[in-house]
């Protein structure tokens, strides 16, 4: 199981927003959805107040190259 945060919506706020504010960038809001069944259903603007499970962002190492070895 992953480590996660929980936050609250504020007034007004979507997933990808929320995303932006937590992450930095809208890359995880699959992730996010996967992690709250139902939230979809909840329209476009989450409703004041819903907890949102925010998983740990897992980042994956880029495999380098060497030019000279």
């Amino acid at each position: 199981m992953m480590p996660s945060t929980t936050l609250y919506a504020q007034q007004g706020d979507t997933v990808d927003l929320v995303c932006l504010r937590h992450y930095g960038d809208t890359r995880l809001v699959e992730a996010v959805f996967d992690a709250n069944p139902g939230l979809a259903a909840l329209g476009h603007r989450l409703p004041l107040g819903t907890p949102v499970t925010l998983p740990e962002r897992v980042v994956t190492p880029t495999p380098g190259y060497r030019l000279w070895e």
